[in-house]
């Protein structure tokens, strides 16, 4: 019996998400929605792509369900991992039953090999075994399908050239540039080796040389033939049949006194056929005797024995020579005969040293070659001519990397071997040409000494460093001698560093005399933005800079490391230095020291006179309303007192320093409304003598105002997106403000703006999207996640936010085929539910139409029954003659309706009524009852009923009767209805089609 969970898809191989992974509830948030959108987007259709986006709608609410619960989806999980090995399993047999098929003949064509490769490439990936039989399956090229030679004007073009360089096939003349090219590589390798050519031809500065116009030639018909599949099978066929023919004429010419050719000179033929290439015995034996024949000369055929025997010869990738099939090595140049293709793994010599995979193997002897010269030269040390050998062997035998063989791991070993020796060599030429420009030659011959060999200049570099070295010794040398004063002595020690810096004997000697400070230190506080400029005069010491240091309490700095209570805030060969950081230490005495330093080495400190910084308060606010005015603050650490002084401005009076100060909050209530006020905000600081110190104060004009209204209505409506630049566009409207600017906020869902709130206007960049321009703005959706949002309307005056009513919009699929019918004082409006919606939202006016449902000067809320697929309402009309109606879908979610910009339609009330109603004369037999005042003639009708509620729409119930168009009405018709089965007990009568609902007005 076939479970629910097996009647569905498995929900991770519907989104696409590997089982075999770790969850991921981002991923899967993401391919949820792009999906959802795919499938919603695909259902608007028709056809067959629109009936399965529609099934798998349907499982939508199921999906969300069992992939957030951690069990169940754990379930689905192990599930699709079956799933994916049974299906894997069913097409290995699939592609295994296909193999056994084909074989019964003996041979694959290919393009049966070329078909199953791309069908089942997943399959011949994960199984080895049926790789390994595929591709040493015996192929042939079906007859019908053997592609027509070249172009006989091209084909002739080409032999001219390839006659003018000596080459047989384009094949030829692109291995000379590259050595990896064989009859059989692919078409990258092969245009590639195109341009080579062209390059080649190009660098040639001799245009005389006839060879030059040859390649650029054959490079241009190259990157032609082999530009296309097409091209590329005719030039295989014209050049297999110009082999053909010069081995005819050379015949021909030969045997032209008998003018016959016997068995024997046929077997001669084909055989030579075969060391040509040719692999197709009897299409050379068809060509041979169809060539004979028609210059009526007789031709005996050898024995069909004679020619298998012949098509069983197995030709040597290296020197095509013919060798019998059971041969291990070739009778001619003694390679092997049965080394697999490191590629594909089979064994299929084929002519041009390639395997039918496209590896060139028969190119393995010059890449022995080519890498015994890279090894040699690498031990000589010729880098270059071993980087040079190694690239060209590896640019012949090149695998890919997942695959190696013996030779492969032989370059790959050289490889390492070489890039080892050359990093060897750039390290220690980096390492010793840093020491040599940061002067530091003891280290420098040190290291050149014990440097690999092949270092580039070594010897002069060592020769460099040692004079370096004993110039720095003989300047120490002579400031040892003891006639000398202690400044002399430090400038000979301080010539020995700047010649040697790692001379350490100099540099011991030099800590033991340290420099002279510097004098008359000076602090001075520009501001707290500006910081501490600190000033002095020089010390008399050469080559030296200076360290500045902060300090914080009662001592000044007394060394230059980094401790609780100073810091090392500058180094520099000036003698001034501003300390911008000062004002991270706001009211804290603040003691500066500044030192000499001479190649490490510090002089005593030099301390200036202890400083304050006194910054202002942060994030100053001020806020006017409606009589009064509202300022806020954040004091900085160690402040002891704030002042607030207020500035009638225009008033000529002087200003007013507030005495009610709550912490970082004061109200002032003595304003007026519409009168400018000034305040200035400062902080107090205490310093180390028990002083105040002022920062210079924040300043804030304001202008109390009544409180303003918020903004609206906004209306939001729907743009096409025509470019696809955009997911979505929507434009919005609001009236002018008398007052202020007015800005939009979206934020996603519900957001957490509040109509009535007020707020700074910093506050409202904190989440979601302000459009300043408008009105109208537009807005475009780029996010593919976001359905939902909520736009704010935000009022801004004197840098505060008054946020209005907002517009929440959906961006979701309207209802469809609305339709809409007069039928006395209403308008019955019905339609289709879009999936995923609860309730419509019917905006409607008998004037215009309305610009947003939620703005309409009436408005009614219609919810959906269940999964009713069908809704309506009727709408009150009055006696007017036209109906404006914008019909919006509803998403609800958190408690609140998300509507989107609806769908517009335009009632008009026809001249003629007519009345109707179903008489039941027993349970199963009814009529139609038609009435007018009136003669009329009726387009076509349609009678729909169903069950426990009028129908909605002419599709929301049963068709009990169609009445074509023409039936003429005056005073009263009856017409006979088809036989029921009683339980239709509502009826409803529609025009058959939309475009005729405004002939008639119903009546019931």
């Amino acid at each position: 019996m076939t479970g629910p969970d097996e009647e569905r898809p498995n929900f991770f191989l519907l989104l696409g998400l590997d089982p075999a992974v770790p969850w991921d509830e981002a991923l899967f948030n993401r391919e949820f929605a792009k999906q959802r959108a795919s499938w919603t987007k695909a259902s608007g259709g028709i056809g067959r792509r629109a009936s399965e986006a529609k099934a798998k709608l349907f499982w939508k609410e199921q999906i969300d369900g069992v992939m957030r619960d951690p069990e169940r989806r754990e379930q689905e999980q192990a599930r699709a991992g079956q799933l994916q090995e049974a299906a894997r399993i069913a097409r290995r047999a699939e592609l295994s039953a296909r193999l056994d098929l084909l074989l019964v003949r003996g041979f694959l064509l290919e393009e049966e090999v070329a078909k199953l490769r791309t069908d089942f490439a997943e399959v011949l990936e994960s199984s080895p075994e049926l790789k390994r039989r595929l591709a040493a399956a015996p192929l042939r090229q079906a007859l019908s399908d053997v592609p027509a030679p070249l172009d006989p004007a091209r084909e002739a073009e080409i032999l001219t050239h390839l006659d003018g360089v000596r080459a047989q096939s384009l094949y030829d003349v692109l291995h000379e540039v590259d050595q990896a090219v064989t009859h059989t590589s692919a078409r990258e390798v092969l245009l590639a080796a195109a341009d080579q050519l062209a390059d080649k031809a190009h660098k040639i500065k001799d245009k005389r040389n006839p060879k030059v116009l040859h390649w650029e030639r054959l490079s241009s018909l190259a990157r032609v033939v082999f530009g296309s599949d097409d091209e590329h099978r005719r030039h295989d066929v014209s050049m297999r049949q110009a082999r053909l023919q010069s081995l005819l004429t050379d015949f021909e010419e030969t045997l032209s006194i008998a003018a016959e050719v016997s068995a024997p000179q046929v077997e001669l033929f084909l055989r030579r056929a075969r060391d040509r290439g040719i692999e197709d015995i009897e299409h050379a034996r068809g060509y041979f005797v169809e060539y004979f024949r028609a210059r009526k000369w007789p031709v005996q055929l050898p024995a069909e024995e004679t020619q298998r025997q012949l098509a069983r010869l197995v030709q040597c990738a290296y020197c095509h020579e013919l060798n019998k099939p059971r041969e291990k090595v070739c009778q001619t140049c003694g390679e092997s005969l049965r080394i697999p293709c490191p590629n594909c793994g089979q064994v299929e010599p084929r002519y041009g040293g390639g395997c039918r995979c496209g590896f060139p193997i028969g190119q393995r002897p010059l890449v022995e070659s080519l890498l015994a010269e890279a090894r040699s030269a690498a031990e000589r040390l010729d880098l270059e001519r071993a980087r040079l050998d190694l690239e060209r062997a590896e640019r012949i035998w090149r695998l890919p990397p997942d695959r190696a063989d013996e030779l492969t791991v032989r370059l790959r070993d050289t490889r390492r071997a070489l890039d080892e020796t050359r990093d060897r060599i750039t390290t220690a030429a980096t390492s010793v040409e840093r020491l040599i420009r940061e002067r530091r030659f003891v280290a420098a011959v040190e290291q050149l000494r014990a440097a690999p060999d092949g270092l580039p200049q070594r010897d002069q570099l060592l020769s460099q460093a040692e004079r370096a070295v004993d110039q720095a010794r003989e300047h120490y040398r002579q400031a040892r001698q003891p006639d000398h004063t202690s400044t002399t002595r430090a400038e000979l020690y301080a010539e020995a560093l700047r010649v040697c810096d790692d001379f350490e004997p100099a540099r011991g000697e030099l800590q033991r005399i340290p420099p002279e400070p510097p004098r008359r230190v000076r602090a001075v506080v520009d501001g707290p933005a500006a910081g501490v400029r600190l000033e002095w005069q020089p010390s008399l010491d050469p080559d030296i800079s200076y360290v500045v240091v902060r300090g914080v309490g009662v001592r000044s700095p007394s060394c230059v490391e980094d401790l609780p209570d100073q810091q090392r805030v500058g180094t520099t060969v000036r003698t001034s230095w501003r300390d911008r950081r000062a004002a991270e230490v706001p009211g804290r005495t603040l003691r500066y020291a500044v030192f000499t330093e001479r190649r490490g080495t510090f002089s005593a400190p030099a301390a200036a006179e202890p400083v304050l910084v006194a910054a202002d308060a942060a994030d100053v606010r001020c806020t006017a309303e409606e009589g009064r005015v509202v300022l806020t603050w954040r004091v900085p650490e160690h402040a002891v007192r704030v002042e607030v002084r207020r500035t009638a401005l225009g008033s000529g009076a002087d200003g007013v320093v507030l005495s009610e100060l709550g912490v970082g909050r004061a109200v002032d209530t003595e304003v007026r409304t519409g009168m400018r006020y000034r305040y200035t905000l400062r902080v107090a600081y205490r310093d180390a003598a028990d002083g105040l110190w002022w920062s210079p104060g924040v300043v804030l004009d304001v202008t109390p105002i009544e409180r303003p209204l918020p903004p609206g209505p906004l209306t939001a409506a729907a743009k096409p997106t025509t470019t696809g630049m955009y997911r979505h566009r929507v434009q919005l409207r609001w009236p002018a403000a008398e007052a202020g600017v007015v800005w939009i906020v979206r934020q996603a869902g519900a957001g957490w703006l509040r109509e009535g709130e007020v707020m700074a206007e910093d506050a409202l960049h904190r989440d979601g999207l302000i459009l300043r321009d408008g009105p109208p703005a537009d807005d475009v959706w780029i996010n593919s996640e976001m359905d939902l949002c909520s736009y704010f309307p935000v009022l801004l005056f004197e840098h505060s936010g008054h946020v209005g009513r907002p517009r929440r919009y959906a961006y979701t699929n309207e209802p469809a085929d609305v339709e809409g019918e007069f039928g006395g004082a209403t308008v019955r409006l019905g339609w289709r539910w879009p999936d995923g919606v609860v309730a419509a939202l019917v905006g409607h006016d008998t004037a215009r139409l309305p610009v947003d449902p939620t703005a309409a000067s009436g408005q009614l809320v219609v919810d959906r029954l269940g999964g009713e697929p069908y809704g309506g309402v009727e709408v009150p009309a009055g006696d007017g003659g036209e109906l404006y109606v914008l019909v919006a879908a509803v998403v609800r979610r958190d408690g609140l309706d998300f509507v989107t910009s609806g769908v517009p339609v335009r009632i008009r009330r026809p001249g003629v009524r007519v009345g109707y109603a179903v008489r039941h004369l027993n349970r199963r037999r009814r009529e139609l009852i038609l009435w007018t005042e009136q003669p009329v003639t009726l387009p076509a009708l349609v009678l729909v009923s169903r069950p426990g509620r009028l129908p909605c729409a002419r599709a929301d119930g049963i068709r009990v009767a169609e009445i074509p168009s023409g039936m003429t009405v005056t005073g009263q018709r009856t017409v006979a209805l088809p036989r029921g089965t009683g339980d239709e007990s509502h009826h409803r009568l529609f025009t058959a089609a939309a475009t005729d609902s405004v002939a008639v007005e119903w009546e019931t």
